[in-house]
């Protein structure tokens, strides 16, 4: 979904988030419509875009910790955060395996 959000940034040549809740374990791809590089109550929801972790191809994988975490491209595809990148922890469903993807503020991701 990461690259999925990027190149919707550069394709509507404007701002794309991906919001990762973990309290729903729900992630989703939204217009930052107000450039608050979080999703607010102003932004749009892009049509068919959620996934919900723990049913359907993804019944395996929970998103793991707690609150949310979203990562917004702008226009140019690139990352906007302050400290260079942002993060996620993808966990198995028993909790036994855990990967961390990390993307950079060119929008490259690498898990670990």
């Amino acid at each position: 979904m990461v690259v999925r959000a990027r190149l919707e940034a550069l394709r509507t040549n404007g701002p794309i988030g991906l919001h990762l809740d973990r309290g729903t374990q729900r992630a989703f791809l939204f217009s930052d419509a107000d450039l608050s590089l979080t999703y607010t109550t102003g932004d749009t929801v892009l049509g068919s875009s959620s996934v919900v972790y723990g049913a359907g191809d993804v019944a395996r994988v929970r998103l793991s910790g707690t609150g949310t975490s979203t990562f917004v491209f702008d226009a140019r595809g690139v990352l906007r955060t302050n400290t260079g990148s942002a993060s996620a922890v993808l966990t198995s469903r028993a909790g036994t395996t855990s990967r961390t993807v990390t993307v950079n503020a060119q929008g490259r991701s690498t898990v670990q």
